[in-house]
């Protein structure tokens, strides 16, 4: 939960298609309006430093 606000819930998954698609998908849940926001186009993707990377997984 996010610490303001006991109703937000912040889930980021790695999809792990092995394409060279976006492999990372970031959602915001709130609880009060039962809803869900995509967040993916705020993850970083630097075009010195590259996309977000988790490792595959293992950093997540």
């Amino acid at each position: 939960t996010a610490p303001s606000d006991a109703n937000t819930v912040y889930v980021l998954l790695q999809v792990g298609n092995g394409s060279t698609a976006a492999e990372h998908q970031l959602f915001k849940y709130n609880a009060g309006s039962n809803s869900w926001t995509d967040l993916s186009s705020t993850l970083p993707n630097f075009a010195d430093l590259g996309k977000f990377d988790s490792q595959g997984g293992y950093d997540l």
